[in-house]
């Protein structure tokens, strides 16, 4: 009997470990490649939803905070239908001679600037860009000087930048160019021609001064986002697809026009 138990032990068969040690091996290194093609895609896939609903809400704070800050204008901006000068330095500053600084009427400045900056350096935007449409009639503007708008206008800027500050953020700038190459976070508004509702000056193919609608306000809107994802996200795919993968920049642009008679407010 031990001789048998011998022999049997001496002819038993590999262990099971043995058969299964190069299997296992492949399955190990498999796992490894779908890992090194899959993940870098997940990743992209989750950094690009992100992107994109940090994305949507930009643009509907935008569009909102457009929309909202005409109407408020139209009312908090006219002391007639308020009773009271709401920033009683926004009004002291229009009423102020031509062309003089809001540096005095503190905290004007603050109010239409983001990041803080001196008057100086965006008054040309100011007193140009935003109110060429406006330019050189009576009774909207018969001066190139922002300040020289009636108050309402003066409101809707203030409230446009307030609004996106606080639904965006502090990264938004205003006022700059979004299409610059450092454009990413720029706001850029202008008035339009409240007959036409487009660019046309008002000083040609314009009625009569007295029959301008003074109670218009179109307002145009322009922003391009400055998502931190994005980044990442372009070099990212720019990894799977080649140099020229990626989102490009973008902008988005929001317009709407008010009119105000009487208390009563019609929005298109």
């Amino acid at each position: 009997m031990q001789v048998k138990q011998n022999c049997c032990a001496y002819n038993s068969p590999p262990t099971i470990p043995q058969r299964r040690a190069p299997a296992l091996r492949n399955q190990k290194g498999a796992t490894l490649v779908e890992t090194v093609i899959v993940l870098p895609l997940f990743l992209f896939g989750v950094l690009y939803f992100i992107w994109w609903a940090v994305t949507i809400n930009e643009r509907t704070a935008l569009e909102t905070g457009v929309g909202n800050a005409i109407r408020l204008a139209a009312t908090r901006g006219n002391p007639g239908l308020v009773r009271k000068k709401l920033i009683s330095q926004v009004h002291a500053w229009n009423e102020a001679g031509d062309g003089v600084a809001p540096t005095g009427y503190s905290p004007v400045e603050e109010l239409l600037i983001w990041p803080p900056a001196a008057w100086n350096d965006v008054k040309l935007y100011f007193n140009d860009d935003m109110i060429a449409p406006l330019l050189g009639v009576e009774p909207l503007l018969s001066a190139p000087y922002f300040q020289k708008l009636p108050p309402e206008y003066i409101y809707t800027i203030i409230y446009v930048l307030q609004s996106l500050r606080q639904s965006i953020g502090n990264s938004i700038r205003f006022p700059c160019d979004p299409s610059a190459p450092d454009g990413a976070g720029c706001v850029l508004c202008k008035f339009l021609n409240p007959v036409t509702l487009d660019s046309t000056p008002l000083t040609s193919n314009s009625p009569a001064p007295s029959e301008i609608p003074r109670r218009t306000i179109a307002l145009e809107c322009t922003y391009k986002p400055a998502s931190h994802l994005l980044g990442p996200l372009r070099g990212m795919l720019s990894a799977i697809s080649g140099p020229l993968g990626g989102p490009s920049g973008f902008q988005f642009k929001v317009k709407r026009v008010l009119t105000f008679n009487s208390g009563i407010i019609e929005e298109n």
